[in-house]
């Protein structure tokens, strides 16, 4: 059998790392390769593993943004050398294949297209005996602050009675001292002055995958929003434990977030107002739920990595 080695970075406050994990989750179930995982903090820890003995294939996650030593991966290893890209440059020249979760495009050479790695999990079932809410519940959550006041001021212009849920947590690679997490909950509080029907609470505590998937669940709504220029290279990975915590998504028009702009009926704010997603429920999003299953994601990263043998 193929053995596989699955290389990600050590930090958990960060979207790439959070990828890698979900990823290797359903890598490991695999028959038809083996696949460890390892966090190295440097090259020396990670040739401690005995790679030229113990595997076959090394796979890399890791973005310029991340920097530190993975960045001159892959290190002249003799091993097959598998990339998964999140944005920035990668030399192909330097992989057998590469790996990118953007669906909306195609697979060409060594490049090929893979469904979202979503994390699994098993939610508490619902209390149908709770009181109905006065308002819905409106989350909002991510690293270097979410942009959230884009989002805010959409929904303090669709309803007149909201309760608010900010998660905005520090990001080692882009908002170590979460300096601008903090700025964000500032400038959305400024925004919710004079609003009486709108209420808000703020978190900046880091969460579990467990438990951010159980906030995300609480919410009736989840608002996903970014500066639309410039063009942006990747796919966010903000909206993978939101569609897996089977919750009304919005989003919108940024391209970040192009993997669910053409779903029928649409989650974009720029198509339909926040309370036509909302009552739209899940429905837009049943396609993916197939489309991301973890068995088709493993199946299409063997046929990618046996490919290569």
């Amino acid at each position: 059998m193929i053995r596989v080695l699955f290389v990600n970075s050590r930090e958990e406050h960060c979207g790439v790392h959070q990828y890698g994990e979900n990823l290797w989750r359903i890598l490991k179930t695999s028959h038809r390769f083996k696949c460890d995982l390892v966090r190295p903090f440097n090259l020396d820890d990670l040739r401690s593993s005995s790679l030229d003995e113990h595997y076959d294939a090394l796979i890399w996650n890791w973005a310029p943004g991340i920097g530190g030593w993975m960045k001159d991966y892959p290190f002249g290893m003799s091993l097959r050398n598998v990339a998964i890209y999140h944005d920035g440059h990668l030399d192909p020249s330097r992989f057998e294949a590469i790996l990118f979760s953007d669906p909306t495009m195609p697979s060409k050479g060594k490049w090929h297209s893979i469904g979202r790695p979503l994390p699994e999990w098993e939610w508490e079932p619902e209390d149908n005996s709770l009181p109905p809410r006065p308002a819905p519940w409106i989350g909002v959550n991510g690293f270097l602050g979410a942009w959230a006041p884009i989002a805010v001021r959409k929904i303090l212009s669709d309803f007149n009675n909201a309760h608010i849920r900010l998660h905005l947590p520090s990001a080692t690679y882009g908002d170590p001292t979460g300096a601008a997490a903090q700025v964000s909950a500032q400038q959305c509080r400024e925004l919710c002055y004079g609003h009486p029907g709108i209420t808000m609470e703020v978190c900046h505590d880091f969460l579990s995958t467990y438990n951010l998937l159980r906030w995300l669940r609480q919410n009736d709504l989840n608002v996903y929003m970014r500066d639309l220029p410039p063009t942006w290279r990747g796919v966010s990975s903000v909206l993978d434990p939101a569609l897996a915590a089977r919750r009304p998504i919005a989003v919108n028009l940024c391209t970040a977030f192009r993997h669910v702009h053409n779903l029928n009926p649409s989650i974009c704010a720029e198509h339909n107002s926040l309370p036509t997603i909302l009552e739209n429920g899940t429905k837009p999003l049943e396609p993916l739920y197939q489309e991301y299953a973890p068995h088709r994601v493993r199946a299409q990263v063997e046929d990618v990595v046996c490919g290569l043998f």
